[in-house]
């Protein structure tokens, strides 16, 4: 009797559902359903790994069940296990009859067994990912499902009702390159994982979604739709994908981070879809399962890490910790006008200049930067507050201001980033609680003498002194002034006297050196009116200088200048009393030689030395 092995052989890569298929339409069985009744077993059983099934057939066949291991498929729980490898349910192709008409066509003419009967069903035909036949090149080619249910999973049955159109099949196959994760795949079949992979740690059916949906984003977007990418497309997405994922977790990071980056480049809100759109949805599927959970836990970390997510709001499950603040959430909790806190953290170098054209919740900073900060800011003292604590009033506290000794919140963060800061509104400004302490504690450690009525307060003394109030505290707190008293009753800088004249010699000024109006008067000798026009007529130029008692900018006289006018001018007044002679008696001398004024100002004549010279030789 011929045993069914002898009919037709197991060929190396082929499932034994194909294998029974072959043998039964062999030995002239209308399916392979109908040859498994009749010898005691179910080709459905057969089909799914089922064991008593399995060793029937290998019974029938005179093998051991352990020979037809290499072609068990096992379906459990909608996973199907091809060669030890998990695919999804929707990866493993087995409706449908999915081969390569080349492959087919040389197995009938080259291959061993009965004729009509070689073409045989291989194991990586069903494996969704791997799309393309290595060998000949060619995208596999994938048939409608037979509708007779009697030919699920009979590849031979199948096979013979379409035996006419494969030579045409195989004339128009599209011709393409395997991509790089069918590679992985094929690897994974043949010989198992082996370990030089992050990606071998996860199913193969979690590898190629994950896989194909991120090159599905990273050439498409985050907007791309299934139905959107051809066979070829998702072939091109499957390799993209693998080629970002190869490097492991560290480049899959980055590849979310990227994601994230341009999500900040847009208006759209912060929910899942919008940050990641396909790779988001896939993992959020409950139909995902648990296998994805690392993948879940990768994009929450990097999510939490980039994103102003804290507890309250949900990815993948309830946020239970914070770890950005995005000025709005900051805004928020911590009970802050968002554009002052945007402002301070700008001041402080925080965040770059280009902060100020995003919108809040776009401004992100490090949680325990952003609680400093806010803590720095709730803190701080308003403007009257300050100046209660400091023990002056609003006027002093500007002028404190204005001279340095005491820096607005705004100013001393600025300081940090070297900015600026404008102090013009400073009665809106607040300060920080640290930087006032500092002040009286510097006040505090001062040596004081006993109080005297000779001593004044800071207020009468700057006006007695001609100078500023904060001038006077700054010289105060740097130890300049030797009689330094403090009354009790008072606090702050309130309790300080000062003596003014000791204050007037330490504000007094450095001599300017030049001319008053009225040296200026004296010396030529004018009027004020005069001196007036001269000025106005541009025959003297002024400079202004600091007044070195009375602390304000004065128009002066250069020395060289009025040294310069007087050795080319002189007025008709001046060189008449210099020559014992009347106004009229000079200038009819004057008439005599041809002699006219250099200018008139304001009624009075002045000539230039030069001019003059001829009426005296």
């Amino acid at each position: 009797m011929t045993r069914p092995a002898d009919i037709v052989p197991f060929n190396i890569g082929e499932t034994v559902a194909s294998y029974c298929s072959r043998v039964a339409a062999a030995c002239g069985y209308e399916n392979g359903r109908k040859f498994a009744t009749q010898h005691g077993f179910r080709f459905q059983g057969l089909a799914v790994g089922n064991e008593d099934d399995l060793g029937e057939f290998a019974s029938l066949l005179g093998a051991s069940r352990e020979s037809l291991s290499r072609g068990v498929v096992l379906t459990k729980d909608r996973i199907t296990s091809l060669s030890g490898v998990e695919f999804s349910y929707s990866m493993a192709h087995r409706r449908r009859l999915r081969f390569c008409p080349a492959c087919v066509l040389r197995d009938e003419e080259q291959g061993s067994g009965r004729r009509g009967h070689r073409a045989y069903g291989r194991m990586e035909w069903l494996a969704g990912p791997i799309r393309v036949c290595r060998e000949h090149g060619f995208m596999l080619v994938e048939l409608k499902p037979h509708p007779s249910p009697d030919l699920a999973h009979d590849f031979a049955s199948k096979l013979a009702f379409e035996r006419e159109i494969i030579p045409s099949l195989a004339e128009t196959a599209f011709q393409m390159e395997p991509d790089s994760l069918q590679g992985f795949v094929e690897s994974r079949m043949r010989s198992g994982p082996n370990g030089n992979s992050w990606l071998d740690a996860f199913p193969i059916y979690v590898v190629v979604r994950l896989c194909e949906t991120v090159g599905a984003v990273a050439r498409y977007g985050i907007g791309v739709r299934h139905s959107e990418v051809s066979d070829e497309g998702w072939s091109e997405c499957a390799g993209t994908g693998f080629d970002i994922l190869r490097g492991g977790e560290k480049d899959f990071k980055e590849f979310l981070v990227g994601l994230l980056e341009r999500f900040y480049e847009t208006a759209s809100d912060m929910g899942g879809p919008s940050l990641f759109g396909p790779i988001y949805r896939m993992l959020a599927d409950k139909s995902s399962g648990d296998a994805f959970e690392p993948i879940r836990e990768i994009m929450r970390d990097v999510v939490l890490s980039e994103i102003p997510l804290g507890p309250g709001n949900e990815f993948f499950g309830p946020v239970t910790e914070r770890r950005v603040h995005s000025v709005y959430s900051a805004s928020r909790d911590f009970r802050i006008q968002p554009a002052r806190l945007r402002s301070v953290l700008i001041r402080s170098g925080i965040v770059d200049e280009a902060a100020s054209d995003r919108t809040f919740n776009r401004i992100l900073v490090p949680v325990e930067t952003m609680e400093s900060v806010a803590a720095e800011i709730n803190s701080a003292l308003s403007f009257k507050d300050t100046a209660v604590r400091l023990g002056l009033d609003r006027s002093k506290l500007s002028s404190v201001i204005e001279c340095g000794v005491l820096r607005t919140f705004e100013a001393a963060t600025a300081a940090k980033h070297g900015s600026n800061v404008n102090l013009t509104v400073l009665t809106t400004a607040t300060f920080r609680v640290g930087d006032v302490d500092d002040l009286l504690r510097r006040l505090d450690t001062l040596p004081t003498v006993q109080p005297s009525s000779a001593l004044l307060p800071i207020g009468p003394t700057a006006r007695k002194t001609n100078s500023k109030n904060g001038d006077i505290i700054r010289i105060l707190l740097d130890g300049g002034l030797r009689e330094v008293a403090r009354v009790p009753d008072e606090v702050g800088f309130a309790s300080v006297r000062l003596d003014p004249n000791e204050v007037r010699e330490l504000t007094k000024g450095e001599d300017h050196g030049c001319y008053s109006f009225r040296e200026v008067q004296m010396t030529i000798p004018v009027s004020n009116p005069v001196l007036h026009s001269l000025i106005e007529g541009g025959h003297i130029a002024t400079v202004e200088r600091m007044n070195p008692s009375k602390h304000f900018m004065q128009v002066v006289v250069e020395p060289d200048e009025l040294e310069r006018f007087m050795r080319k001018y002189v007025s008709l007044n001046s060189l008449a009393g210099q020559q014992r002679m009347t106004t009229q008696s000079l200038e009819a001398r004057f008439r005599r030689h041809g002699i006219q004024p250099a200018f008139i100002a304001s009624g009075k004549k002045f000539y230039s030395w030069e001019s003059v010279a001829p009426a005296f030789a």
